[in-house]
């Protein structure tokens, strides 16, 4: 008994492709948080700091270098809220700031070195001379 499988529409092979590559929302973008809708100011101010990361990073990032930028940028959006709170009177744990302000600046650190890792050499007056000399 032999059986005739009809081709996939354009659609349905499309729909197959799709989901055998689907990815979450968070992987295709770097700016969406889980759960929120990114209107807060909290949620904006995240945003701004993970933009502001991935241009001096170079953009084009890793996987890691997107967690590590994640996580840096939550951390400093947490450090700023705890300073905001501070700012209006209300009770905050010292000990809380100085963990999350230390937290924040070893993975803001931590980037920074990544950066200067991938940037090229900075060449000065007498490299750019040499060169020339060389050339010539």
């Amino acid at each position: 008994m032999d059986l005739e499988v009809a081709p996939l529409s354009n659609e349905s092979a499309l729909a197959a492709r799709h989901k055998s590559q689907g990815r979450s929302r968070a992987s295709n973008n770097v700016r969406v948080l889980p759960g929120a809708d990114g209107r807060s100011a909290v949620a904006r101010r995240f945003r701004d700091i993970v933009t502001d990361l991935t241009e001096e990073m170079g953009g084009n990032l890793s996987t890691v270098e997107q967690c590590q930028l994640r996580a840096a940028a939550s951390l400093q959006v947490h450090v700023e809220t705890l300073m905001a709170q501070m700012a209006r009177g209300e009770v905050v744990s010292p000990e809380e700031v100085t963990r999350a302000g230390n937290s924040a600046v070893r993975a803001l650190d931590a980037i920074r070195r990544r950066t200067k890792a991938k940037r090229p050499a900075k060449r000065t007056i007498h490299d750019v001379l040499a060169s020339r000399i060389a050339a010539e």
